[in-house]
């Protein structure tokens, strides 16, 4: 199965438009270009030959705790929805895997973008473009950003004022 630029691309869009909804801006980096970890950047890998027994059901993991590596199962997106609907459903599982990176949890909310399973309603929400985070993760997400940023600035590796990436009145996270 071949990576789908324009699915990535669409998706791209839609993800940075949702984290603007919520004071969050997303740096995204040419593809195949890696930042160093030590900046702080959200690499996202793509799998095409997901095995079953592999998070069985997941469109996606993030490893929250060391804070860097998202897998998104392409493989299994591309098969959970017609075609046209493949780039909407790939930027929200975009969405809710930086959210568990910027969290730095594994929790998931009863309802909205960090609910664990979605369904039907929450895939005609995403299409219509009223699928929203819960107010509890926007405040995690903040309180996650403050983190980084101050790990970041405190190793003087990343961004420390809008000059580098960092807007003021706004938070922004550099994305592979």
């Amino acid at each position: 199965m071949d990576f789908d630029r324009l699915d990535a691309n669409l998706a791209r869009v839609a993800v940075s438009k949702v984290f603007e909804g919520i004071g969050v801006s997303i740096e995204w980096q040419p593809y195949g270009h890696f930042c160093p970890v030590a900046s702080g950047a959200i690499a996202i890998s793509l799998s095409y030959d997901t095995p079953w027994n592999l998070f069985q059901g997941a469109l996606a993991y993030a490893l929250p705790y060391e804070g860097t590596h998202i897998v998104v199962f392409y493989d299994r997106v591309r098969e959970s929805v017609e075609p046209a609907r493949v780039p909407c459903l790939l930027a929200y599982v975009i969405v809710h895997e930086i959210a568990h990176i910027l969290q730095r949890v594994t929790r998931h909310s009863a309802s909205g973008i960090m609910k664990a399973k979605w369904d039907h309603s929450d895939y005609f929400d995403m299409a219509r473009k009223s699928f929203h985070f819960a107010e509890e993760d926007v405040d995690l997400i903040h309180l996650g950003m403050d983190w980084r940023q101050s790990r970041v600035t405190a190793a003087g590796t990343g961004p420390q004022d809008h000059r580098d990436g960092y807007a003021p009145g706004g938070r922004s996270e550099s994305v592979d």
